[in-house]
């Protein structure tokens, strides 16, 4: 068995807000771990990804730290670099359509604020990892991935980017106050913007 940390705290993004994401790697999930404290993989699941060249792959692969192992040998850098990522075109296209229909729910009135709000942020991060993952030497897995692609950032207002946050974290953590049609009134006026901007990553 090995067990890694990965995310915010080994990235040095650690806020009142974070969570520590823990991977276990096991030969067989036999429900010993609870899955809302972890991610569980098996050792073919984990060499599976790493042969797709999968995301999370180079996640971990950049950004995990080994925090126990039974055998002394830390499994993950004992299988090397994950294969090539591959996959930009069928990625972008999937957070690509979430933004677009969580905008169309937000447009027609939703009673699923935090959700769609939610939605758009993990689109917005995930399109962004995604396109560092295929144009730079070092990818980007930061939650402000968004933020770091110099002139390719999106351009929002701190407060609306930060307002999309919350929703994440609302939605996924259940942390922090409750969001309004207010908020999304204030973030409406930049859906344009989000689309024009993902459509230049394109």
């Amino acid at each position: 068995m090995h067990i890694y940390a990965f995310g915010s705290v080994t990235r040095g993004e650690v806020t009142p807000d974070s969570d520590v994401d823990l991977l276990a790697l096991v030969d067989k999930d036999e429900g010993n771990f609870v899955h809302d404290a972890y991610s569980v993989y098996t050792y073919d699941r984990i060499q599976e990804i790493w042969r797709e060249g999968n995301p999370f792959s180079w996640h971990l692969h950049y950004e995990s730290k080994l925090v126990f192992s039974d055998d002394n040998v830390n499994f993950l850098d004992s299988i090397g670099s994950p294969n090539n990522y591959l996959s930009y075109d069928s990625d972008f296209n999937k957070f690509f359509t979430l933004m677009n229909e969580s905008i169309d729910e937000l447009n027609n009135n939703t009673n699923s604020v935090v959700f769609e709000l939610s939605n758009i942020f993990l689109a917005i991060r995930n399109i962004s990892i995604c396109y560092t993952l295929e144009h730079y030497t070092k990818p980007i897995f930061s939650r402000h991935a968004a933020l770091m692609l110099n002139d390719k950032s999106i351009n929002l207002p701190n407060e609306i980017y930060q307002t999309l946050e919350r929703a994440r974290i609302l939605c996924t953590r259940g942390r922090g106050d409750n969001l309004s049609e207010h908020d999304v009134s204030l973030v409406r006026p930049y859906f344009s913007n989000m689309l024009k901007w993902a459509s230049v990553l394109k």
